[in-house]
């Protein structure tokens, strides 16, 4: 199942390797690795706030100041409209995309229980599984 948390744009990689590693070797660092792109870096550590907005959990509230957002250890980004603009940073493990969550609890589950069991809570798409498992590389 491909998932998107390693498709990041090439001016927003940061260095997390070194010339010649191989992609399973950059993979068991928690690096990205893709050799696609020429000029650009191969391998490379995910920002941790460049978050999709689909994966995106709130962090603060409706008018929040970016520097408000941040000294709470969270993420600000306005530059898409209609979408959380303060979010927690990334947890690589919780991007799921809905179709393919797999149910960890029962439906109606509170964050706080579903995240105490090991699980992922994402409540951004009505109608999927709220609390799911984690996905493991």
């Amino acid at each position: 199942m491909l998932l998107a948390p390693c498709v990041i744009h090439p001016t927003n990689r940061r260095e997390c390797g070194f010339p010649g590693i191989s992609r399973k070797s950059c993979e068991v660092r928690g690096c990205c690795y893709d050799s696609s792109i020429q000029d650009a870096l191969w391998f490379y550590a995910a920002d941790v706030c460049h978050v999709e907005p689909i994966y995106r959990q709130e962090c603060g509230w409706g008018g929040i100041s970016p520097e408000k957002c941040e000294s709470r250890g969270c993420c600000f980004d306005s530059s898409i409209k209609g979408v959380k603009w303060c979010f927690k940073k990334a947890n690589r493990q919780c991007e799921v995309l809905p179709n393919f969550r797999l149910e960890c609890e029962w439906g109606g589950i509170f964050r706080k229980t579903c995240e105490a069991r090991g699980c992922c809570f994402n409540s951004n798409t009505p109608g999927t599984k709220w609390c799911f498992k984690k996905r493991y590389n």
